[in-house]
Protein backbone atom coordinates (compact mmCIF):
# COMPACT_ATOMS: atom_id res chain seq x y z
CA UNK A 1 0.00 0.00 0.00
CA UNK A 2 2.92 2.44 0.98
CA UNK A 3 4.34 1.56 -2.18
CA UNK A 4 1.44 1.87 -4.31
CA UNK A 5 1.26 5.16 -3.20
CA UNK A 6 4.53 6.29 -4.12
CA UNK A 7 5.80 7.14 -0.83
CA UNK A 8 9.26 5.79 -1.35
CA UNK A 9 11.30 7.40 1.40
CA UNK A 10 8.04 5.24 3.83
CA UNK A 11 8.40 2.11 1.75
CA UNK A 12 12.21 2.08 1.96
CA UNK A 13 12.04 2.68 6.04
CA UNK A 14 9.58 0.28 6.16
CA UNK A 15 11.61 -2.64 4.38
CA UNK A 16 14.02 -1.71 6.28
CA UNK A 17 12.25 -2.41 9.68
CA UNK A 18 10.68 -5.69 8.65
CA UNK A 19 14.70 -7.26 7.50
CA UNK A 20 15.64 -5.97 11.46
CA UNK A 21 12.65 -7.91 12.13
CA UNK A 22 13.13 -10.76 10.29
CA UNK A 23 16.83 -10.92 10.85
CA UNK A 24 15.80 -11.18 14.51
CA UNK A 25 13.04 -13.73 14.09
CA UNK A 26 15.43 -16.19 12.72
CA UNK A 27 17.10 -16.21 15.01
CA UNK A 28 15.21 -16.77 18.01
CA UNK A 29 13.19 -19.48 15.94
CA UNK A 30 16.24 -21.28 15.14
CA UNK A 31 17.41 -21.13 18.48
CA UNK A 32 13.79 -22.87 19.19
CA UNK A 33 14.69 -25.76 16.56
CA UNK A 34 18.64 -25.89 18.16
CA UNK A 35 16.52 -26.78 21.38
CA UNK A 36 14.15 -29.33 20.32
CA UNK A 37 17.15 -31.07 18.92
CA UNK A 38 19.18 -31.00 22.18
CA UNK A 39 15.51 -32.70 23.91
CA UNK A 40 15.72 -35.00 20.50
CA UNK A 41 12.14 -34.06 19.60
CA UNK A 42 11.72 -35.45 16.15
CA UNK A 43 8.81 -34.62 15.80
CA UNK A 44 8.61 -31.15 17.04
CA UNK A 45 11.59 -30.50 15.53
CA UNK A 46 10.33 -32.20 12.35
CA UNK A 47 6.90 -29.79 12.63
CA UNK A 48 9.47 -27.00 13.49
CA UNK A 49 11.68 -27.06 10.43
CA UNK A 50 8.71 -26.78 7.94
CA UNK A 51 7.25 -24.06 9.95
CA UNK A 52 10.73 -22.14 9.64
CA UNK A 53 10.91 -22.51 5.77
CA UNK A 54 7.32 -21.48 5.74
CA UNK A 55 8.20 -18.30 7.52
CA UNK A 56 11.63 -17.64 6.25
CA UNK A 57 12.79 -18.31 2.65
CA UNK A 58 16.01 -18.43 2.38
CA UNK A 59 16.33 -16.17 -0.87
CA UNK A 60 14.74 -13.17 1.09
CA UNK A 61 17.71 -12.47 2.90
CA UNK A 62 21.22 -14.19 1.37
CA UNK A 63 23.96 -12.78 3.41
CA UNK A 64 26.41 -14.79 5.53
CA UNK A 65 24.48 -15.30 8.49
CA UNK A 66 21.19 -16.24 6.41
CA UNK A 67 23.13 -19.04 4.18
CA UNK A 68 24.79 -20.31 7.70
CA UNK A 69 20.86 -20.54 8.90
CA UNK A 70 19.65 -22.15 5.86
CA UNK A 71 22.51 -24.37 6.33
CA UNK A 72 21.74 -25.29 9.98
CA UNK A 73 18.17 -25.93 9.10
CA UNK A 74 19.01 -28.73 6.59
CA UNK A 75 21.50 -30.15 9.21
CA UNK A 76 18.64 -30.61 11.62
CA UNK A 77 15.70 -31.86 9.77
CA UNK A 78 15.32 -35.39 11.03
CA UNK A 79 13.48 -37.75 8.24
CA UNK A 80 10.66 -36.69 6.51
CA UNK A 81 8.14 -38.32 4.43
CA UNK A 82 8.25 -38.33 0.62
CA UNK A 83 7.95 -34.58 -0.97
CA UNK A 84 7.86 -32.82 -4.36
CA UNK A 85 10.99 -31.18 -6.40
CA UNK A 86 8.18 -28.09 -5.95
CA UNK A 87 6.68 -27.91 -2.76
CA UNK A 88 8.73 -29.12 -0.28
CA UNK A 89 10.46 -26.57 2.14
CA UNK A 90 13.73 -29.49 1.94
CA UNK A 91 13.22 -29.22 -2.04
CA UNK A 92 12.97 -25.02 -1.59
CA UNK A 93 16.78 -25.69 0.70
CA UNK A 94 18.34 -27.96 -2.10
CA UNK A 95 17.79 -25.31 -5.09
CA UNK A 96 19.11 -22.52 -2.83
CA UNK A 97 22.36 -24.18 -2.33
CA UNK A 98 22.57 -25.71 -5.95
CA UNK A 99 22.12 -22.22 -7.32
CA UNK A 100 25.88 -21.28 -6.58
CA UNK A 101 25.59 -21.51 -2.92
CA UNK A 102 26.70 -25.15 -1.80
CA UNK A 103 29.61 -24.06 0.18
CA UNK A 104 29.98 -25.45 3.76
CA UNK A 105 26.95 -27.87 3.55
CA UNK A 106 26.88 -31.48 5.49
CA UNK A 107 26.92 -34.14 3.10
CA UNK A 108 24.73 -36.29 5.30
CA UNK A 109 21.71 -33.69 5.68
CA UNK A 110 22.12 -33.33 1.66
CA UNK A 111 21.90 -36.90 1.16
CA UNK A 112 18.92 -37.31 3.83
CA UNK A 113 16.93 -34.22 1.94
CA UNK A 114 17.56 -35.38 -1.40
CA UNK A 115 16.74 -39.05 -1.47
CA UNK A 116 13.35 -38.15 0.29
CA UNK A 117 12.61 -36.07 -2.74
CA UNK A 118 11.49 -36.71 -6.17
CA UNK A 119 14.32 -34.89 -7.66
CA UNK A 120 14.72 -34.59 -11.58
CA UNK A 121 17.16 -36.60 -12.94
CA UNK A 122 20.33 -34.06 -13.43
CA UNK A 123 19.37 -32.57 -9.96
CA UNK A 124 19.54 -35.67 -8.37
CA UNK A 125 23.02 -36.69 -10.10
CA UNK A 126 24.14 -32.79 -8.68
CA UNK A 127 23.01 -33.49 -5.26
CA UNK A 128 24.41 -36.96 -4.76
CA UNK A 129 27.79 -35.60 -6.59
CA UNK A 130 27.16 -32.94 -3.69
CA UNK A 131 26.93 -35.64 -0.97
CA UNK A 132 29.84 -37.69 -2.00
CA UNK A 133 27.78 -40.38 -3.56
CA UNK A 134 29.60 -41.86 -6.27
CA UNK A 135 27.43 -44.94 -6.50
CA UNK A 136 24.57 -43.03 -6.28
CA UNK A 137 25.32 -40.48 -9.06
CA UNK A 138 27.08 -43.25 -11.46
CA UNK A 139 23.55 -45.50 -11.00
CA UNK A 140 21.15 -41.81 -11.99
CA UNK A 141 23.82 -41.44 -15.26
CA UNK A 142 23.30 -45.52 -15.96
CA UNK A 143 19.51 -45.66 -15.87
CA UNK A 144 19.14 -41.86 -17.45
CA UNK A 145 18.35 -41.44 -21.29
CA UNK A 146 18.69 -37.99 -21.45
CA UNK A 147 22.76 -37.86 -20.50
CA UNK A 148 24.13 -35.58 -23.26
CA UNK A 149 21.68 -33.02 -23.63
CA UNK A 150 21.99 -29.49 -21.75
CA UNK A 151 20.36 -30.00 -19.10
CA UNK A 152 23.35 -31.69 -17.88
CA UNK A 153 25.85 -29.33 -18.47
CA UNK A 154 25.98 -28.04 -15.24
CA UNK A 155 26.72 -31.64 -13.72
CA UNK A 156 28.99 -32.73 -15.59
CA UNK A 157 30.78 -29.27 -15.38
CA UNK A 158 31.02 -29.79 -11.75
CA UNK A 159 31.93 -33.46 -11.87
CA UNK A 160 34.57 -32.33 -13.79
CA UNK A 161 35.77 -29.73 -11.11
CA UNK A 162 35.43 -32.40 -8.24
CA UNK A 163 37.43 -34.92 -10.16
CA UNK A 164 40.15 -32.24 -10.62
CA UNK A 165 40.32 -31.67 -6.73
CA UNK A 166 40.70 -35.28 -6.27
CA UNK A 167 43.58 -35.24 -8.39
CA UNK A 168 41.74 -37.33 -11.12
CA UNK A 169 42.60 -35.59 -14.76
CA UNK A 170 41.85 -38.56 -16.47
CA UNK A 171 38.21 -38.38 -14.51
CA UNK A 172 38.08 -35.15 -15.24
CA UNK A 173 38.40 -35.39 -19.03
CA UNK A 174 36.14 -38.10 -19.60
CA UNK A 175 33.25 -35.39 -17.77
CA UNK A 176 34.15 -32.94 -20.14
CA UNK A 177 34.11 -35.21 -22.71
CA UNK A 178 30.47 -35.45 -22.20
CA UNK A 179 29.18 -32.04 -22.00
CA UNK A 180 26.77 -31.08 -25.34
CA UNK A 181 29.00 -29.86 -28.24
CA UNK A 182 26.74 -26.59 -28.16
CA UNK A 183 27.49 -25.99 -24.76
CA UNK A 184 31.24 -26.41 -24.84
CA UNK A 185 31.52 -22.49 -24.77
CA UNK A 186 29.52 -21.53 -21.67
CA UNK A 187 31.48 -19.97 -18.77
CA UNK A 188 31.35 -22.87 -16.04
CA UNK A 189 32.63 -25.47 -19.02
CA UNK A 190 35.56 -23.23 -19.88
CA UNK A 191 36.36 -22.40 -16.61
CA UNK A 192 36.58 -25.78 -15.83
CA UNK A 193 38.03 -26.80 -19.38
CA UNK A 194 40.95 -24.21 -18.25
CA UNK A 195 41.52 -25.88 -15.25
CA UNK A 196 41.97 -29.07 -16.60
CA UNK A 197 44.41 -27.68 -18.90
CA UNK A 198 46.59 -26.82 -16.26
CA UNK A 199 46.62 -29.72 -14.65
CA UNK A 200 47.21 -31.72 -17.35
CA UNK A 201 50.24 -29.86 -18.78
CA UNK A 202 48.26 -28.99 -21.96
CA UNK A 203 49.43 -25.27 -22.20
CA UNK A 204 48.62 -24.51 -25.78
CA UNK A 205 44.53 -25.88 -24.70
CA UNK A 206 44.81 -23.47 -21.36
CA UNK A 207 45.55 -20.58 -23.68
CA UNK A 208 42.54 -21.48 -25.90
CA UNK A 209 40.29 -21.86 -22.92
CA UNK A 210 41.48 -18.59 -21.42
CA UNK A 211 41.18 -16.98 -24.51
CA UNK A 212 37.80 -17.62 -25.30
CA UNK A 213 36.58 -17.60 -21.32
CA UNK A 214 37.90 -13.68 -21.36
CA UNK A 215 35.38 -12.98 -24.33
CA UNK A 216 32.69 -14.80 -22.61
CA UNK A 217 33.62 -12.50 -19.37
CA UNK A 218 34.06 -9.49 -21.53
CA UNK A 219 30.67 -9.17 -22.83
CA UNK A 220 29.07 -6.13 -22.59
CA UNK A 221 26.96 -4.78 -19.41
CA UNK A 222 26.28 -1.11 -19.80
CA UNK A 223 22.59 -0.64 -20.31
CA UNK A 224 22.07 -2.05 -23.73
CA UNK A 225 22.99 -5.53 -22.02
CA UNK A 226 20.11 -5.82 -19.50
CA UNK A 227 16.86 -7.42 -20.05
CA UNK A 228 13.63 -5.44 -19.94
CA UNK A 229 13.02 -6.52 -16.32
CA UNK A 230 16.50 -5.61 -15.95
CA UNK A 231 18.20 -9.26 -15.45
CA UNK A 232 22.21 -9.37 -16.39
CA UNK A 233 24.21 -12.74 -16.31
CA UNK A 234 27.73 -12.69 -15.95
CA UNK A 235 30.35 -15.28 -15.93
CA UNK A 236 32.58 -14.56 -12.69
CA UNK A 237 35.82 -15.89 -11.08
CA UNK A 238 35.95 -14.96 -8.05
CA UNK A 239 35.58 -18.08 -5.70
CA UNK A 240 39.53 -18.31 -4.94
CA UNK A 241 41.91 -15.83 -3.87
CA UNK A 242 43.27 -16.28 -7.35
CA UNK A 243 40.20 -15.86 -9.52
CA UNK A 244 40.16 -12.80 -12.02
CA UNK A 245 37.63 -11.17 -10.39
CA UNK A 246 38.52 -11.46 -6.49
CA UNK A 247 37.53 -8.20 -4.91
CA UNK A 248 35.74 -6.82 -7.78
CA UNK A 249 32.73 -5.19 -8.80
CA UNK A 250 29.27 -4.38 -10.96
CA UNK A 251 29.23 -0.71 -10.56
CA UNK A 252 25.89 0.70 -11.60
CA UNK A 253 24.92 4.62 -11.97
CA UNK A 254 21.70 5.50 -12.40
CA UNK A 255 19.30 8.80 -13.01
CA UNK A 256 16.01 8.94 -11.73
CA UNK A 257 13.23 11.24 -12.63
CA UNK A 258 11.23 10.56 -9.23
CA UNK A 259 12.68 8.66 -6.09
CA UNK A 260 12.11 4.82 -6.41
CA UNK A 261 13.03 2.40 -4.43
CA UNK A 262 14.90 -1.05 -5.54
CA UNK A 263 16.21 -4.39 -4.28
CA UNK A 264 19.44 -5.94 -6.10
CA UNK A 265 19.53 -9.56 -6.16
CA UNK A 266 22.29 -12.29 -7.43
CA UNK A 267 20.97 -15.52 -8.48
CA UNK A 268 17.48 -14.62 -7.23
CA UNK A 269 18.74 -13.89 -3.64
CA UNK A 270 17.92 -10.32 -2.00
CA UNK A 271 21.51 -8.72 -0.88
CA UNK A 272 20.12 -4.93 -0.19
CA UNK A 273 17.65 -2.35 -0.97
CA UNK A 274 18.65 1.32 -1.97
CA UNK A 275 17.30 4.40 -2.99
CA UNK A 276 17.26 6.39 -6.32
CA UNK A 277 16.40 10.02 -6.27
CA UNK A 278 16.91 12.80 -9.02
CA UNK A 279 20.25 13.21 -8.07
CA UNK A 280 21.30 9.92 -8.96
CA UNK A 281 22.62 7.10 -7.18
CA UNK A 282 25.27 4.35 -7.80
CA UNK A 283 25.35 0.59 -6.83
CA UNK A 284 28.49 -1.39 -6.62
CA UNK A 285 27.49 -5.28 -6.78
CA UNK A 286 30.43 -7.59 -5.39
CA UNK A 287 31.40 -10.19 -7.12
CA UNK A 288 33.38 -12.36 -4.39
CA UNK A 289 32.39 -15.64 -3.65
CA UNK A 290 31.01 -16.31 -6.88
CA UNK A 291 31.94 -18.64 -9.36
CA UNK A 292 30.68 -19.66 -13.27
CA UNK A 293 27.84 -17.16 -14.09
CA UNK A 294 25.39 -15.16 -11.88
CA UNK A 295 22.34 -13.64 -12.16
CA UNK A 296 22.42 -10.07 -11.00
CA UNK A 297 18.88 -8.48 -11.02
CA UNK A 298 17.26 -5.25 -10.22
CA UNK A 299 13.63 -5.53 -8.85
CA UNK A 300 11.76 -2.16 -8.23
CA UNK A 301 9.97 -2.03 -5.08
CA UNK A 302 8.30 1.23 -5.43
CA UNK A 303 8.07 4.28 -7.31
CA UNK A 304 8.66 4.23 -10.83
CA UNK A 305 11.96 2.62 -12.70
CA UNK A 306 14.69 4.82 -12.84
CA UNK A 307 17.44 4.66 -16.01
CA UNK A 308 20.74 2.70 -15.99
CA UNK A 309 23.22 5.36 -16.93
CA UNK A 310 26.00 3.19 -17.00
CA UNK A 311 27.03 -0.39 -16.02
CA UNK A 312 30.97 -1.46 -15.76
CA UNK A 313 32.81 -4.18 -14.27
CA UNK A 314 35.50 -2.81 -12.15
CA UNK A 315 38.74 -4.58 -10.68
CA UNK A 316 39.87 -5.02 -7.25
CA UNK A 317 42.01 -1.61 -7.36
CA UNK A 318 39.12 0.65 -8.19
CA UNK A 319 37.62 2.77 -5.63
CA UNK A 320 34.16 1.49 -4.32
CA UNK A 321 31.13 2.73 -5.16
CA UNK A 322 29.57 5.85 -3.73
CA UNK A 323 26.17 8.25 -3.85
CA UNK A 324 24.57 10.69 -2.96
CA UNK A 325 21.76 9.54 -2.71
CA UNK A 326 22.26 5.82 -2.30
CA UNK A 327 19.85 5.34 0.84
CA UNK A 328 21.08 2.51 3.16
CA UNK A 329 21.93 -0.23 0.58
CA UNK A 330 20.78 -3.06 2.84
CA UNK A 331 23.87 -4.86 3.32
CA UNK A 332 22.60 -8.47 4.90
CA UNK A 333 25.72 -8.63 6.72
CA UNK A 334 24.38 -5.85 9.20
CA UNK A 335 20.95 -6.19 9.31
CA UNK A 336 21.54 -9.95 9.88
CA UNK A 337 24.02 -9.38 12.59
CA UNK A 338 21.80 -7.02 14.35
CA UNK A 339 21.30 -8.52 17.98
CA UNK A 340 17.65 -9.70 18.81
Amino acid sequence: MVAGAGNVEAAAALRARWERAEAKARAADLAKLEERARMRDDDGLRAGCRAWMGAHPPKELDGAEGRRQAVRVLELWPHDRAGPWRGDGRAELLRYFLDGRSGGLDRAAVARAAEALWVPEADRARLRLLAGNRYGWERVLGESKTVGSLEWTTFFAELARAELAAGRTDKAAEALGRIAPRARGECAVLLVRRAYAEAAGDAADAEEAGRLLAAVREARVGPEAWSTAWSLPLCVEAESDEGADKGAELRISFVAAAPALLAWDVNSGRRGTFVVGPEGATLGVPLDGLQGVAVVSLPVLAGPRPAIVSASRRAATAAPATSARVADVAGMERLNSTSP
